[in-house]
């Protein structure tokens, strides 16, 4: 009995097999590790699809505020080039709020689907699960410019004259808020000055 316990015929086989559990465990680490990097690019990739659509949103906003400015604001117009505008009234849905050109300073506002002036696509459904939505919110400050102040002589002939001709500037905040999908949301602002 003891020359059978102190014999070494089958070490070889434990060893085998704490080899084997290891490599098991290398690979399940490792295949772990691989499944968390391909969610990260995969979550990365969501987030910069939803912030390059919500900078998109701003730019169509900066060409949406020239529009409504000149034309001061849409009329009654709900839809215009796949961009719809949220109602006055939910029960009368062709009066819309299509003069923001004419809103005031939204501060620190982000965008939402209960916080909008436009949204794209204009058939925007905004009960969830919500994708592939960009969010609107325009407002702006004025400002007098540079030598907009009232010149004490200007009333007098030949005085005051060669002074900046003054006016003012409206300074718009345009963001754009994109929901897309696996919850991914981007919020993009921009300042857009418009001289009057």
């Amino acid at each position: 009995m003891a020359s059978v316990l102190k014999s070494e015929h089958g070490s070889a086989l434990i060893l085998a097999l704490l080899m084997i559990t290891l490599l098991a465990l290398v690979g399940l680490w490792s295949t772990q590790t691989s499944v968390v990097e391909t969610r990260i690019s995969g979550n990365e990739k969501l987030h910069k699809i939803a912030f390059h659509k919500a900078n998109g949103g701003t730019e169509a906003g900066l060409e949406l505020v020239e529009q409504n400015i000149e034309e001061r604001g849409f009329g009654d117009v709900c839809f215009r080039q796949g961009i719809g505008f949220p109602p006055v009234d939910p029960d009368s849905p062709g009066l819309c709020l299509a003069s923001f050109y004419a809103n005031a300073d939204i501060g620190t506002q982000k965008p939402s689907c209960t916080n909008r002036d436009a949204f794209i696509p204009r058939e925007a459904d905004c009960t969830p699960p919500i994708k592939n939505l960009t969010n609107l919110r325009i407002g702006g400050s004025t400002t007098l410019s540079t030598g907009g102040a009232i010149q004490m002589i200007a009333g007098y002939e030949g005085k005051g004259k060669g002074s900046a001709g003054g006016g003012a500037w409206v300074t718009y905040d345009i963001r754009a808020q994109h929901l897309g999908a696996d919850h991914s949301e981007s919020v993009v602002n921009l300042r857009w000055r418009h001289v009057l």
